[in-house]
């Protein structure tokens, strides 16, 4: 099965961290939380794995032996000189894929390997499209799908509603048929050049609800909260990483810190998370600190 991990993005919402790297090759306790999507697509049973890079490329592209190591499989990047959007990526890629479905999965997502129930379901049914989705999620309005039993009625504020359906959340990974992929434009966001058309068209959508641990990393609180306390053991990584030098009596809470990380004599730190190479002193509660910068706050 081929698969796409989408990770393109510029992450506006997590700068200054991602000023010179792509938010999936941001760490999440020591190592890029792309690796989350890469295990999940490849318990998923994926033999090719591509992945969609642009902002700082490169950060991504040096990592290819261990990002293969993940998945289990040969990954190759697609370059967009420009931003293509989602639908533009799957419409470049769609005369490359082989399989019978493509597996899509977001590159900035903390979600354990729990993707084949997905694969099955969407092979057992006639649907363009089969998406992964929760209610045990922060909702958010861009992520919200309306359904009616096993099947998509609406999504984000579009759709049929009535008093038998209810809200869900996406969780960022779908299983698309063939004729999916056909007739997107080049450019634009799959949901809507894609689902919603689809779902005007009357073309089935289905889903697979899942109870498990899920996030969207994509802002700095949640990157910060998703690290510090995760939500499951499949997020792996030590609170303090060997190489850091941030001793215990600094360390009033819950305090995640990267390789090369030092507090300073007198810090006290209280839900906080150190980058790789940060310095930090005094009294610091819920932040991010970058190698180079301030503080960054989350509420």
């Amino acid at each position: 099965m081929d698969a796409l991990v989408l990770a393109a993005g510029r992450g506006t919402r997590l700068r200054p961290l991602t000023n010179a790297t792509p938010k999936p090759a941001l760490p999440v306790r020591h190592a890029p939380m792309i690796r989350f999507a890469l295990r999940a697509v490849g318990e998923a049973g994926a033999t090719r794995v591509f992945i969609n890079v642009h902002h700082a490329a490169s950060a991504l592209v040096d990592l290819r032996p261990r990002l293969e190591a993940w998945v289990g499989c040969p990954v190759e990047f697609l370059r967009e000189e420009s931003l293509l959007g989602t639908a533009g990526t799957l419409a470049k890629l769609a005369p490359r894929v082989r399989s019978s479905a493509l597996l899509v999965v977001n590159g900035d997502v903390l979600l354990p390997p729990l993707l084949s129930p997905l694969v099955r379901a969407h092979a057992a049914e006639d649907s363009v499209a089969t998406m992964l989705v929760t209610t045990h999620a922060r909702t958010e309005l861009a992520r919200s799908v309306c359904v009616d039993g096993r099947r998509v009625v609406g999504v984000r504020v579009r759709g049929r509603t009535s008093a038998q359906t209810r809200r869900v959340v996406f969780c960022g990974a779908h299983v698309l048929s063939p004729a999916a992929l056909t007739g997107l434009p080049p450019r634009g966001d799959v949901v809507e050049e894609g689902y919603w058309r689809w779902l005007e068209a009357g073309r089935a959508v289905g889903i697979v609800e899942t109870r498990a641990p899920w996030d969207d990393l994509g802002t700095i609180a949640r990157y910060a909260e998703g690290q510090l306390w995760p939500a499951d053991d499949f997020v792996d990584g030590p609170d303090v990483h060997p190489e850091a030098d941030v001793p215990a009596r600094t360390r009033v809470g819950p305090v995640v810190a990267g390789p090369g990380s030092v507090a300073l004599p007198g810090a006290r730190l209280d839900q906080v998370v150190l980058m790789p190479g940060a310095r930090a002193q005094g009294a610091l509660r819920r932040g991010v600190v970058p190698a180079a910068g301030a503080p960054i706050a989350f509420s």
